[in-house]
């Protein structure tokens, strides 16, 4: 096979409204030629995709994890995780749900980190409460996300970014919650989150350099 003989077949698959067993197997193995030949692990997404929307949802999910796994942040994982887990809720697997959700919140900041999209920080917000629906708050072990449930409430939150202490502190104002961060002071949350930064750079991109949170009350 060479690359232009693998993208006329995946060109000609995109094309087809049913495709055959064998006409799916063709594809898989044009997209698994491109990625060996090129390492572009949008190839690996786009396998996922196909087995996902196939319902071979295991097959999906080793595609979209082994992109994961190897820097692709497009991977729809965070979405695939977080439903699941509200299934395993609902049949009461409370340990399956959060083993899950804490995938999702992995690959998500992930995502995050590169491009804070506003539905992707609500994605976030909403697979952190689902999670201390769950299971309590460890103060030892906070990160960044942690604060969309520790600030529901007034309360502050200290945390180090390169031997540097920094404070975010919540309070109620009217029907919401603001958040002052050091000298800032954001209307809300979501404002936070998608505004607040060090030196320029968004905390969502540095989440992985703030370490050391306290909730100082």
């Amino acid at each position: 096979m060479t690359i232009q003989e693998a993208n006329n077949i995946i060109e000609a698959f995109y094309a087809l409204e049913k495709p055959t067993t064998e006409e799916r197997a063709d594809f898989a193995e044009a997209m698994n030629y491109l990625y060996d030949e090129t390492g572009d692990t949008d190839f690996l997404v786009a396998l996922g995709t196909m087995y996902y929307e196939q319902d071979m949802f295991e097959f999906g999910l080793q595609y979209f994890m082994l992109a994961a796994d190897k820097g692709n942040v497009t991977t729809p994982l965070p979405e695939i995780f977080a439903d699941q887990a509200e299934t395993f809720v609902n049949m009461d697997k409370k340990e399956d749900a959060l083993t899950l959700l804490d995938e999702a919140r992995k690959y998500l900041a992930q995502r995050i980190a590169a491009d804070p999209l506003f539905d992707d920080l609500g994605l976030m917000r909403h697979i952190v409460m689902n999670t201390y629906n769950l299971r309590k708050l460890d103060p030892e072990k906070m990160d960044l996300y942690d604060l969309f449930y520790a600030l529901r409430i007034p309360r502050r939150v200290q945390f180090s970014c390169f031997g540097q202490r920094h404070e975010a502190q919540s309070a109620f104002s009217g029907a919401g919650i603001t958040v002052r961060f050091d000298d800032t002071k954001y209307a809300s949350i979501d404002d936070f989150y998608s505004l607040a930064a060090i030196d320029g750079k968004l905390l969502t991109s540095l989440y992985r350099d703030l370490h050391g949170f306290k909730i100082a009350f």
